[in-house]
Order: C-alpha cells, then structure tokens, then sequence
C-alpha cells in the first residue's frame, strides 16, 4: 500500500509505521496478529516520541475541549528535531529555552517526559514547576496523557497524584504479580513552601533520566533548586534536560544561565530573508546546553491581511508609512507586512499598545526579551535609539587617553 509518511518518521521507521497504517485499515483478528501488532507500535513509540505524542495523545486546548496533540507549531517541530538530532548523535540532550506565549513548548516537553518514563523500564524523571497551581495543571495534562493511550499500552499504574507517579505493578498481600516498569515520575515546585515535607528532599539525591525545569526564571531559589538536580542526572546518551521559560529580567539566574549558554549565537537574517538563531562562533561558550531562542517572527501563523493587501499600490503605501520600530523590523529582520499588521492587532487587543508588554510576550531577539522584562531601570526607548545609531555607523569611534605617566 502507498504511504504518506509524516514529518517524524524516518527511513528506519518507515516498514514499521507501514505495518502500522495497514493494521488500521485491516485490524488483524488472531491473537498472535494482535501480539504482533502490538509489538509493532511499541517498537515505533520507543523510536519515535513524536509519534506516541501525534497519534495517541491528546491535550486540552486553550479554548476549551480536547483534542489530539497532532497540530504541531513550529516552535515544537524545532525543539523536536533539535533533540532527536542531539540524540542521533549520542550525546545526552541538554537544552535551554527562551520562548514568547503560545508556543506549545512546556506540553511537548511534559510529552516528552511521559515518554521517558511510561514505556522504558528504571526510569525516574523530575518536573519542577514554578508555582502550585502549575502542578495541578501537570497533573491533569499526564492524567489526561495517560487515559489517552489504548488500554493494551497503559503500564500499570501503582500510585498516581499529584506530586508521583509510579509505573510499576501494586503489591498483593506483599508479592507483586509480576514485574511492572518500575519507573517514576516526580513533580515539585520551586515556589517558597511549595512543597510537602515529605518531598521537599526529593531532588537532591537519586538519580534522574530526565528533568524538566518549567518556568525557571520565575524559581524563588532557583540556584538551591538546581544545585541538587543538575548532578543527579548522569551525562550520558538517553537522559535529557529542557530548561525553558519566558524572560523574567535581567542579571538574575535564569538570565545569567542563558547568557553563558547562548554565547556565540545570534539572531540574523538568513540568506532566505528570514529571521534565524544561529552560532556564529563555536568557540565563545563552554556550556553543555543548546540554546533554543523561539522569536515570534519565526511563527508562520503570525500573520494578517492588511486592507487591500494585493494592491500593489496598497501595500507600498502601508510599507511607506511605518513607525520607527516597524522600520527597523524591515530593515534589520526582513519584516513583512502581514507580520507587521499581526504585531499592530496584537499591540492594541492583547497589549493595550504597551510595547514593553509585547517585547515581554513576543519577543523578536533574546535582549530584547530580557531587557523589557521584569523591573526595568532604563528608558528602553532611548537604549533601542541609542543601538541603532551604533549598528549605523560605518567605522566605530575611538575614544583616546592621554597618560603622562605618573
């Protein structure tokens, strides 16, 4: 039969997830067909966390309701490949992200994490929330990821709450039936006092396959948090950390983390006219961690008509007529004007036309993503004016100190 195989398989999966398409078509009705079957999507969800999370899970929508985790944004297809590349290559994933709103970022990661933990064995993994209320949110998401799966891939379960999750087969009378997972996924939260007592040590000792830092830059100690999890994850191919967060200002933990990880890599126009993260020295920086910055410019639903947009006329007479900082989206990131016209609906239903609130939610480079965020000293205004006129200049000055020596 002819397949359409989607963006996440690959040729190694290919006869797999064939196998697959067909039994959907004709679900075998002996039992060692079944078996094999079986066998089959178990051998495809190990390979291919996308497809667990694409053909079997489902989430909640923002607007109410359910539906299956199959409308990847942009932001999640990046942060996938960019893992599987990492994992490709044998080396442990470790990735910090910075991210604007909407992004879709934190359930992928949490489908990433129910991946680790609920189909391999001895697996322990870690999710350490910024306030309660996210918890509880956490919990329904895996809830609802585990009530997705069909019966006959649900791992027995012998505790399930919001603070654990055990994969493993419940105790009879002291003897367990038969050997679960044996797997367990832990959530705390950073927040002061956050925690029970009876898991407030729990992240400073063990060992951990996996760990998702949510919301780090909102941590209310975040180095006593870190200090005693990041050592208790072995450097080796199969464990991964996702650090990721919307800014929360400058000069703090999550801000100086970033900095150091994210040296050497800058935010330009690429050949294509697009905007695009790359490293453009190497060398600059000694961190394990590959720096994923997420800029609302890169979002390709990020976009709206403008009044007779297919006038030629039309559309120079909007592109003529810009403010300054639309000015230098254009000249600086090859803006667009549907990109524009998306920004300015934004600006004046979601923003109340404050722009450090935009910069906050949506931001087009990592800087400008820290420096509106949080408490700011400065006039931003005057700092973006006073940048413009150094990147115009064609040869920097030179400032001279005369010395006499004594």
């Amino acid at each position: 039969m002819a397949v359409a195989f989607p963006w996440y398989i690959g040729p190694s999966d290919q006869q797999s997830y064939v196998e697959y398409r067909k039994a959907q078509q004709e679900p075998p009705e002996s039992y060692e067909g079944q078996r094999k079957l079986l066998e089959t999507i178990v051998t495809l969800i190990r390979r291919n966390p996308a497809f667990l999370m694409h053909d079997m899970l489902w989430i909640r929508n923002k607007e109410g309701g359910r539906s299956r985790f199959n409308n990847w944004t942009f932001a999640q297809k990046r942060l996938y490949r960019i893992i599987r590349q990492q994992q490709a290559n044998a080396k442990p994933v470790r990735a910090i992200i910075l991210k604007g709103r909407q992004m879709g970022v934190s359930t992928e990661c949490e489908g990433l994490l129910f991946w680790r933990t609920a189909f391999f064995r001895d697996a322990t993994s870690m999710i350490v929330a910024h306030e309660e209320d996210a918890v509880e949110n956490i919990f329904r998401m895996f809830r609802l990821y585990y009530e997705s799966l069909p019966q006959a891939l649900q791992p027995a379960t012998e505790k399930f709450n919001q603070t654990e999750i055990v994969f493993d087969n419940p105790n009879v009378k002291g003897r367990k039936k038969e050997p679960g997972l044996g797997s367990r996924l832990i959530v705390k939260t950073a927040a002061l006092g956050g925690t029970s007592k009876r898991m407030a040590g729990k992240g400073r000792s063990g060992t951990y396959h996996a760990v998702h830092a949510s919301e780090a830059a909102f941590w209310s100690e975040p180095e006593r948090f870190w200090g005693g999890i990041q050592n208790a994850v072995p450097k080796e191919p199969g464990s991964f950390v996702l650090v990721e967060s919307t800014a929360n200002g400058h000069g703090n933990w999550f801000h100086k983390f970033w900095r150091e990880a994210a040296r050497g890599w800058e935010m330009v126009r690429g050949e294509s006219g697009k905007l695009e993260w790359v490293m453009t020295d190497p060398r600059a920086s000694n961190s394990s961690y590959l720096p994923i910055f997420l800029s609302w410019m890169e979002h390709p639903k990020y976009r709206a008509e403008i009044h007779n947009g297919d006038d030629p006329a039309e559309h120079a007479y909007y592109m003529k007529h810009l403010d300054s900082e639309e000015k230098k989206l254009v000249d600086r990131f090859g803006a667009e004007a549907e990109q524009l016209e998306w920004r300015r609906q934004v600006l004046a239903d979601e923003c109340a036309g404050s722009l450090k609130l935009f910069h906050q939610e949506y931001p087009t480079t990592p800087d400008e993503a820290f420096i509106t965020s949080g408490r700011v000293v400065f006039d931003l205004q005057a700092l973006d004016r006073s940048e413009d006129r150094i990147l115009k200049l064609k040869q920097p000055r030179r400032c001279f100190i005369e010395w006499d020596g004594e």
